[in-house]
């Protein structure tokens, strides 16, 4: 875990949560598991570590960038690409791959992709890292056989796992994604979870946001109406944990 540095405003939770994540797998027996946004698999680590040996966690991460092009990026062989293209990248406010990965390509005298690629990832908005970023810290941790990471949108994959494995096939499930679709992401695995399963939901807090009547753009609305919603849900018991960025925790009536 400690490969995989944790910091909340970059899309990854704070090692606090990671710590109650792997507690409340451990608490509650789980054996399969969801996630749904992996960005660089520290939340996914720490599930798959508490998970028995025969556990599985099936993880769903929507990246711009293509699984070649992931694997080209991060395996650190050859093709040659100017220092400049790097730093162009850690320049980057919304970047196409992560912070501590651009970091890396900027210390290689040779690096791993292609001048092309380079303006392809420049080019991408969405989505800060690739999949296979977080295969490598998965294989590193040894968790890779209890791992299922899919790359693509994960509502079209919650649907696909829903009508492969069916209603309750889950013991827990982690939403960690674009705000606006949490109302989505959260229906689809309250479906997959089953009676007493556990679902937590990053974010819920957003840096405060959600309390300062003043911040009304998207992801915050969005966020302040899943909340208000899970406050009037019955079919779960509902608490939000403050730490972090506020974890939502959703027992399954």
């Amino acid at each position: 875990m400690g490969h995989v540095k944790s910091q909340t405003k970059t899309g990854k939770i704070a090692p606090e949560q990671g710590t109650l994540l792997s507690l409340l797998v451990q608490l509650l027996g789980v054996s399969s598991a969801i996630e749904v946004g992996v960005f660089t698999g520290y939340s996914s680590l720490a599930v798959a570590l508490a998970l028995p040996p025969d556990g599985r966690l099936v993880a769903f991460d929507r990246d711009p960038v293509s699984m070649e092009v992931a694997r080209r990026l991060v395996a650190f062989d050859r093709d040659p690409v100017s220092m400049e293209v790097a730093r162009r990248l850690v320049a980057f406010d919304r970047d196409p791959v992560s912070m501590e990965v651009a970091r890396r390509l900027v210390a290689f005298d040779r690096d791993p992709v292609s001048m092309e690629v380079a303006r392809r990832l420049v080019a991408f908005n969405r989505d800060p890292v690739s999949m296979e970023v977080a295969r490598r810290y998965w294989a590193k941790a040894g968790v890779s056989d209890k791992v299922d990471g899919r790359l693509g949108p994960a509502l079209e994959g919650l649907q696909q796992l829903l009508q492969q494995e069916g209603p309750g096939s889950f013991d827990f499930a982690f939403i960690d994604a674009d705000k606006r679709g949490y109302q989505a992401y959260f229906e689809l695995c309250l479906q997959l979870v089953k009676p007493g399963g556990c679902i937590a939901v990053d974010n819920v807090l957003f840096y405060g946001k959600v309390a300062d009547a003043a911040v009304n753009d998207k992801a915050t609305l969005a966020l302040r109406q899943f909340n208000k919603d899970l406050m009037a849900d019955e079919r779960v018991s509902f608490s939000i944990v403050p730490i972090g960025d506020g974890m939502a925790l959703c027992r399954k009536q």
